[in-house]
């Protein structure tokens, strides 16, 4: 047979097979057929198909020989590539669908499942390019949108998501939801002629709801059609409410919380009918939500003058008084409303607070009992007694029947070690009516103490028990706190104290606002509660002995399930809390003393008049801090906490050296550092033989026998701990083998839930024995790298280190000393291990003694007392400050010209010796590459200073700082100082009372930061905020918040621009509005990092980027942020100009940004992708700038345009745009004026690349860079 019927044959036969599904005889003819047919792409594809649907192997050779095969095209290609999609090979299918287009494919289909492969393979970037690129070819453009529209971070910017809406709009118009998402950006934006159409066109179609038709109605009063805003309005208030429609439409704006237009209309409304008392109520509601409680009361006053028996109208009388403290009115007027409506607790409490502000305890404890009553009917009469009574008949039985009088004396003793208050309630109304009195309050006393999550039943009986003991005041607290949130009124709990993390963080700061400090509580935390030992437990041992805290309560912070030590748990001064507890948050924020060995947690802020003793957990040999080789900062809670101390502990110069220097604290700790020794280690050198017998009998150790100790620390970084078990158990099986011996075993904290459940060749020490007391029993320790070695060196006794991943160990977290400094024996395998153990160690006395002197100095069994003066006294306070300046910056590090200037006066003012310290966010840092990359750029000499965790601050300052920030309403002074406040306590938790002279919000975008940043420090520290843009363009084309912002201008001693003509244009924008202090805006120059940027430049390029200057064409560079502002669109579009004159030419856009995507497309849709090169963010892109034969910036707007400034340095001919700033930076240097619209741009490039002589000029970086600092230190005043 010749080829085409073997061909025929075979394909007919494969047919056949496959209509009866007989795939496997159907793969096998398709093949033969496609060898027949001198590999026929579209036979090898049928054969791989077959194959796929028979199960067998084979489809892949199929598919790869069916895209080399004669006749393979561009459908060949695809149906390769969605099989290898299908089957999850992504990567290669991308390159199936890029033959295929290459082949002449459908652009717009084969662009759309790249961008599913891009996804799938978490490349969101390059499959929004794709998306857009498929729509832009017009494959399906709704769906690509709704692709793209999923895609989006929602936490994008709002210009970036109203541009994606503008754009698929019309593919749309009648999609009412995207039209309407559309409306909503384009009204916030504030782009209300394009929101007038979009809801106007959606109002057609369905009614509006009330949120839109506030957005509508604010569109049209912009755009100055204030009549059809008010007719929009009123017809949503029939609609929406119509019932009241007689107050107006202040009802709209109320319920949006927009008190101020709420009033307005309102008064409109009141002139007409001056005596409607509902007006009058929610006019005055309108000042009281704005906290000017002055002009609630007196519209409160009136309303209830024309309504009598409104028991709420009088209640909202008295809390407005009572926020002005003027309690005597308050209380008349909770009386008022309580008369009208007795069953509300809420105003029983309220009324209680006050009359216990004027010193009425016994009426407040009346009051406050009646608001944890359940109400029945009209009976508002706490049945008090009753229900004692009731309760001590049930008690009795339960303690003893028939006590005598002595025998119930000695039930009484024995109390002490009681916990639980149910239990002390239970025990007081057993003795109630013996001789006993002074026991019974006694025992109510200690009760209340630990009564704080009392439930509702027990508190009431504990105060009517404190009440008829004649203990009002006790009773008035305890009700006082059934309420954690005391002060509720217009907060909406739900939304501002969530069920979720935040809970604890904002319930914290309702406590550390409203609470005073206690200064009879201490409060004891010891490894995050998972013990209670170390250090905190020996002071507390030697505080139980010393007069001077004769009358402290000792509240111990520990994790559930975490026995307490004998000496703890029996004690009857000592209250056990759960950590991370309600009640454990109250003690955290007012218990005088705080005593911790390792970190409290990062809402934690030491108010001034607190005192805290970090004592730390040993010498460390182990890197700590920034010497840490693992993750990025990951102990900035730990710095946090030491800058929050007001005394540090540490046994030695080395510590005292880690704790400090390793935490940028050298310099600038503003509080004492003690070196008196280690408090736990005194029971050990004091009463080492008697702990040591007493502990061998307890662990079974022979006469005669040596115990060793086995206790290896952990692994791996702060939050991710490790431990090889496997190791542990042959080390342990090993050591078990030598005679004479006994092993046992002691876990690190962090490695205790590792260890559990492995059976382990050796006994673990039990629990309630304390690590250093146990050190006494101990005749030989093996360890790792863990400080227990220098606890140990007190002994004297020998110590072996087990290290086999001493080279792993020291590339991964690193060493301060090496083993072979120290008087150890050092084993790197289990042979070398068990000769040292078995030899008893081999370091000479001598050797030993001197360490014992560098590291244990002070170890005399006295460091406890020495301890207690130390942290009692203010002796040492500030001296550890080095007199310099201080100055404290924030900036969030995104790769940009803001930070490049950051970097260069960093440099600078660190060279002059001053203290600079830089805010960051650890988290953010690890989570952003880009950011973490500037991260590492920073100067060896700044500090840093981490903040962490959420923004301390309660429900009713998270409710403060929305109606301030708003900026729709007109707050009070009582509502701008507790604003203000609570930015001070943020300030206080994340610098705390470090002496700063100047504080600086370097980027000056967020509101967040310049709060923060205008809090830190006192009276004496300048307050400055950075402008390094034209700030009224970017609120009006970007970003509209920035109106909340420029309202905490007022806050700073300075606001600072850095140029001239910036500085001028930012004044005259914002100075007529009321919105600067009153030097208006000063001007700082950047300073720049020159001599790195010419270094840099020296360094070859990339090999692509090289091969992109080969070739005649001239080549263009601009770099900046791909961001509306730079203006990059415009020069791509101009580029098919630029190619008329120059077909050779090249663009190179560097940088990364939100328009990345959108502009990826753009040049792709334009055909300009043989010329126009995105090379992303560079580390280093001064090579590249440095070859161009032109530089170009085209931006609408700009500071000071740091890059235009290297540019120069390197000596590029610059064509830049005419913005102030770029103007100003061109006058000081040089370079050719641009336009920024596609076809100027693109005929002004083309004039210079022609003739550069213009663009071309010298410039003076050195003299720049002495101007720059020079005038920074005169504005911030550091000269």
């Amino acid at each position: 047979m010749t080829r085409q019927p073997v061909v025929s044959a075979h394909v007919a036969l494969a047919r056949l097979a496959r209509r009866k599904q007989d795939w496997p005889k159907a793969a096998e003819h398709f093949a033969r057929a496609a060898e027949a047919a001198a590999n026929d792409a579209d036979l090898w594809w049928q054969t791989a198909k077959s194959l796929e649907y028979a199960g067998l192997p084979g489809a892949e050779v199929a598919l790869a020989r069916a895209v080399t095969g004669e006749g393979a095209n561009s459908e060949t290609w695809y149906r390769h590539g969605r099989v290898l999609e299908q089957a999850g090979r992504f990567n290669e299918a991308l390159k199936a669908f890029r033959a295929s287009e290459g082949a002449g494919g459908n652009v717009g289909h084969l662009a759309f499942r790249q961008a599913r492969c891009h996804e799938a393979m978490g490349d969101a970037l390059n499959a929004a390019v794709s998306f857009r690129r498929a729509a832009e070819a017009g494959f399906d453009p709704k769906q690509c949108f709704r692709e793209l529209e999923r895609l989006q971070d929602s936490a994008a910017p709002r210009w970036i998501r109203v541009d994606l809406y503008r754009e698929g709009q019309t593919c749309f118009e009648s999609d009412e939801d995207w039209t309407l998402t559309h409306a909503r950006l384009a009204a916030q934006m504030d782009f209300y002629s394009e929101a007038i159409d979009l809801y106007a066109a959606i109002s057609e179609i369905k009614p509006l709801a009330e949120n839109d038709v506030l957005l509508y109605a604010r569109s049209l009063e912009l755009a100055g059609q204030d009549a059809h805003a008010r007719i929009v309005l009123e017809n949503a208030l029939e609609r929406l409410f119509p019932n009241k429609v007689s107050i107006g439409i202040g009802k709209i704006f109320q319920r949006a919380g927009m008190w101020s237009r709420a009033r307005h209309e309102y008064l409109e409304q009141l002139s007409g009918d001056p005596h409607n008392a509902e007006l009058l109520y929610r006019i005055g509601l309108t000042y009281d939500r704005e906290y000017k409680w002055a002009e609630a009361i007196g519209y409160f006053e009136r309303a209830f003058e024309q309504s009598p028996s409104s028991a709420y109208w009088a209640y909202k009388c008295g809390h407005a008084w009572e926020r002005l403290r003027e309690f005597e009115h308050a209380i008349g007027w909770y009386e008022s409303a309580l008369l009208r409506q007795g069953d509300k607790s809420h105003w029983w409490y309220r009324l209680g607070v006050c009359l216990n502000q004027i010193g009425e305890s016994e009426l407040a404890n009346q009051a406050l009992l009646r608001s944890v009553r359940k109400f029945d009917g009209n009976d508002v009469q706490p049945a008090a007694t009753v229900a004692v009574q009731d309760f001590r008949d049930a008690t009795r039985g339960r303690w003893s029947l028939n006590l005598s009088d002595r025998a119930e004396r000695a039930l009484v003793d024995g109390a002490q070690t009681l916990q639980a208050p149910s239990d002390l309630i239970s025990l007081a109304q057993v003795v109630h009516g013996l001789e006993h009195s002074g026991t019974r309050q006694a025992l109510l006393r200690k009760a209340a103490g630990c009564g704080f999550d009392l439930n509702a039943e027990d508190r009431t009986l504990l105060a009517c028990s404190l009440t008829d003991s004649g203990l009002h005041d006790e009773s008035v607290q305890v009700l006082l706190d059934s309420r954690h949130i005391r002060m509720p009124d217009g907060v909406e709990l739900k939304k501002h104290l969530p069920a979720d993390a935040s809970r604890r963080t904002r319930l914290y700061a309702e406590f550390w606002n409203h609470r005073p400090v206690d200064h009879s509580l201490v409060l004891f935390e010891s490894n995050h509660g998972s013990s209670a030992g170390c250090h905190p437990l020996a002071l507390f041992r030697q505080m139980l002995g010393d007069e001077r805290f004769s009358g402290k309560t000792f509240v111990w912070a520990l994790k559930n399930n975490v026995d307490a030590p004998r000496v703890v748990r029996e004690c009857s001064r000592v209250r056990l809390v759960i950590v991370g507890s309600d009640e454990y948050l109250a003690c955290l924020a007012t218990a005088g003393m705080l005593v911790n060995n390792v970190s409290f947690p990062p809402y934690f802020t030491r108010k001034p008049a607190q005192r805290y003793l970090n004592t730390w957990h040993g010498t460390p040999m182990k890197t700590l801090g920034r010497s840490m080789r693992q993750g990025l900062v990951e102990y900035e809670n730990l710095e946090r906490n030491f800058i929050q101390a007001t005394h540090l502990l540490a046994p030695n110069e080395l510590t005292k050296w880690a704790l400090l220097d390793e935490h940028h604290l050298n310099g600038i700790y503003p509080g004492s550092v003690g070196m008196v020794g280690s408090p736990r280690l005194d029971a050990l050198v004091r009463d080492g033989e008697t702990l040591r017998s007493h502990i061998r009998e307890r662990l079974g150790v022979d006469q005669g026998d040596r115990l060793v100790l086995v206790a290896p620390t952990w692994r791996g970084g702060v939050s991710d701990h490790e431990f090889d078990a496997s190791t542990l158990v042959e080390q342990l099986e090993a050591l078990a083998s030598i005679e004479g011996v006994k092993i046992v075993y002691r876990a690190h904290r962090l490695t205790e839930q590792l260890v559990r459940g492995i059976e382990l060749p050796a006994d673990s020490v039990p629990a309630d024995i304390d690590t250093n007391d146990l050190l006494a029993a101990v005749d030989h320790l093996v360890t790792d790298y863990s400080s227990i070695q220098f606890d140990f060196m007190v002994t004297r006794r020998p110590i072996t280190l087990y290290i086999p991943d001493l080279e792993e160990y020291q590339r991964d977290r690193g060493l301060y000393l090496s083993p072979s400094n120290l008087p150890v024996g050092v084993a790197t395998t289990i042979t070398e291990l068990l000769d040292d153990v078995r030899a008893g160690g081999s370091v000479e006395r001598t050797e030993y003694d001197a360490a014992v002197e560098r590291y244990c100095p002070y170890e005399d069994g006295y460091a406890s007392a020495r301890c207690l003066d130390f942290f009692l006294s203010d002796g040492g306070r500030g001296a550890e400050l080095n007199g310099r300046k201080t100055v404290v910056f924030h900036a969030s590090l995104i790769p940009n010209g803001i930070a490049s200037a950051l970097l260069a006066i960093l440099t600078e003012l660190v060279a002059t010796g001053i203290n600079v310290l830089l805010i960051i966010e650890p988290k953010v840092l690890r989570e952003q590459p880009d950011r973490a990359e500037t991260f590492r750029r920073l100067p060896d000499g700044v500090r840093l200073i981490s903040r962490v965790g959420d923004t301390v601050m309660s429900p009713e300052e998270f409710y403060l700082r929305g109606v301030v920030e708003a900026g729709r309403s007109d707050p009070g002074p009582d509502m701008l100082e507790k604003y203000r406040a609570s930015w001070r306590k943020e300030a206080l938790r994340v610098v705390g009372d470090i002496p700063i002279d100047a504080a600086i919000e370097w980027d000056g975008y967020a509101v967040l930061w310049a709060g923060l940043v205008s809090a830190i420090g006192d009276a004496s520290t300048s307050h400055l905020i950075w402008q390094h843009n034209q700030m009224g363009d970017e609120q009006q084309h970007k970003y509209p918040e920035l109106s909340s912002l420029f309202r905490l201008y007022p806050w700073f001693d300075e606001v600072v621009s850095v140029s001239e003509q910036l500085a001028e244009q930012n004044e005259a924008d914002l100075g007529p509005r009321g919105l600067l202090p009153a030097s208006g805006v000063q001007a700082v120059p950047n300073a720049l990092l020159f001599d790195e940027v010419l270094e840099k430049s020296t360094a070859a390029m990339l090999p692509e980027h090289e091969e992109l200057f080969g070739g005649a064409g001239p080549v263009v560079v601009t770099v900046g942020r791909l961001s509306m502002e730079k203006n990059q669109e415009a020069l791509i579009r101009a580029w098919p100009t630029v190619l008329q004159r120059h077909p050779r030419a090249k663009l190179l856009i560097i940088g990364s940004g939100p328009l990345q995507p959108s502009l990826e497309a753009l040049v792709t849709t334009l055909g300009l992708d043989g010329s126009v090169f995105m090379l992303g963010q560079l580390r280093n892109p001064y090579p590249v700038m440095k070859r161009a034969e032109l530089f170009v910036l085209p931006s609408l707007h700009e500071g000071q345009p740091i890059v235009l400034f290297e540019a120069m340095a390197l000596g590029v001919p610059i064509g830049a745009s005419d913005c102030p700033g770029n103007l100003e930076a061109m006058d000081i240097g040089y370079g050719a004026h641009l336009g920024t619209e596609p076809a100027i741009l693109g005929e002004g490039i083309n004039r210079l690349l022609a003739d550069n002589r213009t663009a071309r000029g010298r410039f003076d970086s050195s003299a720049h860079q002495r101007k720059a600092l020079r005038r920074f230190q005169e504005v911030v005043r550091l000269a």
